[in-house]
């Protein structure tokens, strides 16, 4: 009943005593005078505590405070219907953004609690809490009742797909998830605006998965919140089966040809993969690759010759051939090469033959060299076994080729830099590499010669 009614009523109730007591006081005029006093006092006192304590005045400051974002305000207005539950800062916060975000809200929320206050006073009762705020009456004998604002408490469902993650709302941790338990409700709270999250510790990966809940506007007040884990898998490629797999630097105790895919991984570059492999002539190793957002495969085919002990003897190597290249062509002598295997000596001595028939001769020497370890690939061939090594070479000389028909014993040397693709095979009888085939080519674009790992070599 509302303090409208019950004024009605308390100045009915006054009449009727009024009427019965009237020959009292007409006896008794001094003490009715005293009597009449005190009821005009207490008339007053009533009618002006209804005036004050009109419901409708605290929906308007309630909305008002909304409005104006006054969190003060708000929080000496709003009550807890929980006696565990304390009305925060943070969550009538959240209540100001929500209803700023979303214009509808806190309108059909003051609608409802003015429902409730006409209904109350047509003798219907409504509690109104099919909104997230509404009015709550208390009653008090031969008074005026009472009106606060108070919240419906929220439930928060959480649940995952995996076993062992823990979840967190607000970034505190509320639950650990087993075989059988997946799901947590966390409950009562205030409406507001919560942050979510499972995680699970993976082999090679920390999986996570965030949400944001906005636990207001619910017809039931409960929110659910889904977090699945879905770590995806990486394809892992080389040219050597029993390439050793390394996460972060460790290696994970198996190969590729074990492993060709690996996961659940994350993909936000906090993961490093590279490949190792004890060679014949030492140990090789690939370059470390970031696992990130757009990587699908990884190739850890070891780098030939990327240490120290492995690279120096290639070094050596080439830059003989390309000293004695020249000089076997100058000397007309294919025993000067000491570095090349039988099947391109052969090519040799019919291209040195040549020139004797046809009377060309050669002048000139190497300079120099650059080798583009960058770009080396590295293979076994299916049929012999045999390792080889492809290398980008620039060779640096002065020199030139003098024949009868197309220059003069005169002309001058010319300085040159030719661009050549050698294959290096391995020797495991004697633990050697050799060169096996030279071809001419153009390497006209920019990727080549010009990583940290192109060597140059000058000459004396």
């Amino acid at each position: 009943m509302e303090p409208k009614q019950q004024l009605t009523d308390f100045q009915n109730t006054v009449k009727q005593t009024t009427n019965k007591l009237f020959p009292f006081f007409r006896k008794n005029k001094k003490w009715s005078f005293a009597l009449l006093s005190v009821v005009c006092l207490i008339v007053v006192a009533y009618i002006a505590g209804a005036s004050l304590m009109d419901p409708r005045d605290k929906v308007i400051q309630f909305e008002q405070a909304v409005h104006n974002g006054d969190v003060k305000t708000l929080k000496s207005l709003i009550n807890s219907p929980e006696s565990n539950l304390e009305v925060d800062d943070k969550h009538i916060k959240d209540l100001i953004t929500y209803s700023k975000e979303n214009q509808e809200y806190l309108p059909d929320m003051i609608s409802n609690m003015m429902f409730q206050i006409n209904d109350e006073e047509n003798g219907i009762t409504n509690i109104g809490s099919s909104c997230d705020y509404y009015l709550k009456q208390t009653k008090i004998p031969l008074f005026y009742s009472k009106y606060s604002i108070e919240f419906r408490p929220y439930f928060l469902e959480l649940s995952t797909n995996e076993s062992g993650a823990t979840l967190k709302v607000d970034s505190k941790q509320v639950f650990k998830t087993t075989e059988k338990e997946k799901k947590f409700t966390l409950g009562p709270l205030m409406p507001g605006i919560y942050k979510t999250s499972a995680e699970k510790k993976f082999p090679y990966a920390m999986l996570s998965q965030d949400s944001t809940i906005s636990a207001f506007d619910e017809k039931t007040a409960n929110s659910k919140s889904n977090l699945e884990l879905n770590g995806g898998t990486l394809q892992l490629e080389s040219n050597f089966e029993n390439t050793t797999i390394f996460v972060n630097g460790k290696a994970i105790g198996k190969t590729i040809h074990q492993m060709p895919e690996i996961g659940p991984i994350s993909f936000n570059g906090t993961i490093r993969i590279h490949g190792e492999q004890q060679m014949p002539w030492g140990l090789e190793k690939s370059a470390d690759e970031l696992v990130e957002e757009s990587t699908s495969s990884i190739n850890i085919t070891p780098v030939p010759f990327a240490t120290e002990p492995t690279r120096k003897p290639i070094i050596e190597l080439i830059n003989t051939f390309s000293k004695q290249d020249l000089e076997s062509r100058v000397k007309q002598n294919a025993n000067v090469l000491t570095t090349i295997g039988d099947t391109l000596r052969t090519k040799y001595i019919e291209d040195i033959n040549d020139d004797v028939k046809y009377k060309y001769t050669w002048k000139g020497k190497a300079l120099g060299t650059r080798i583009d370890f960058d770009n080396i690939s590295l293979s076994q061939n299916e049929q012999t076994k045999i390792y080889e090594a492809v290398v980008p070479l620039e060779i640096h000389a002065k020199y030139k080729q003098y024949g009868t028909f197309f220059s003069s014993p005169n002309d001058p040397l010319e300085d040159k830099i030719d661009y050549y693709k050698i294959t290096l095979s391995y020797n495991e009888k004697t633990k050697k590499w050799l060169v096996t085939t030279i071809d001419s080519t153009n390497y006209s674009t920019d990727d080549y010669f010009n990583g940290k790992n192109t060597i140059k070599s000058e000459f004396k």
